[in-house]
């Protein structure tokens, strides 16, 4: 029941008490007209309470009446006082829940880098086979050639394998390593053992994000780690 349902059923329970108390003053009322004229005219005078003498009804039945009105409403105010502090309580309980829940899956997902690069591969057309390269630009590409077979290398070494995820319009790579010491690092985020980086995986694609290869490949359904 809900503070207002408990209070309302008290006043239900008072205002019974009334009508009990107002019937049983009119059988007494009635009781004392009956006696005879004397009686009749005693139980008569000018001021009246549910068909009873004023003097009677306040001497025999206001004093238990409106003591037990007074604590049934006091009862139902406690009462309905008690039931919103505890929905209050049980309300801010699981507000806090929510919000220590809220704040747990937020602090476990990957962001993305704060530069707000986009690391979406991109063909650079400077680089294609036609056409005259200046001097810069050959040099670019043999420096950027040098590191990428260095990397490969380095990867073949620690068993690593390059991938890349792509949400909310945002590429971030991370890498997976295989092996005893196998797991999971995303760049610019966290790391994870085996079994986290597997969990991380899987989050990713019930979040719908797609994962692709270093060669640009849609792997999200293959098995990755």
């Amino acid at each position: 029941m809900s503070p207002e349902e408990i209070i309302q059923a008290y006043d239900v329970l008072v205002q019974e008490g009334n009508n009990y108390a107002a019937q049983e003053a009119a059988k007494v009322g009635n009781s004392q007209r009956s006696i005879g004229g004397l009686a009749e005219a005693v139980a008569n005078p000018s001021g009246q309470t549910s068909g009873l003498a004023n003097y009677t009804y306040n001497r025999l039945l206001r004093p238990t009446v409106d003591t037990l009105a007074a604590s049934l409403t006091t009862t139902g105010l406690s009462q309905g006082m008690d039931r919103y502090l505890k929905d209050q309580l049980m309300a801010a309980k699981n507000n806090y829940e929510n919000a220590k829940n809220n704040y747990t899956v937020a602090s476990t997902t990957p962001k993305a880098p704060n530069s707000g690069t986009n690391y979406r591969e991109q063909t650079d057309n400077s680089f294609d086979n036609t056409g005259d390269r200046t001097a810069e630009q050959k040099e670019i590409k043999r420096k950027i050639q040098k590191k990428t077979t260095r990397q490969n290398v380095s990867n073949m070494q620690t068993g690593a394998t390059n991938y890349y995820y792509v949400q909310d319009g945002m590429s971030i790579p991370f890498t997976v390593y295989s092996g005893l010491n196998g797991g999971l690092e995303v760049q610019g985020g966290m790391s994870y053992s085996a079994n986290g980086g597997r969990n991380f995986i899987n989050n990713l694609r019930n979040s719908g994000a797609r994962i692709y290869n270093s060669f640009g490949q849609d792997v999200t359904n293959q098995l990755i780690l």
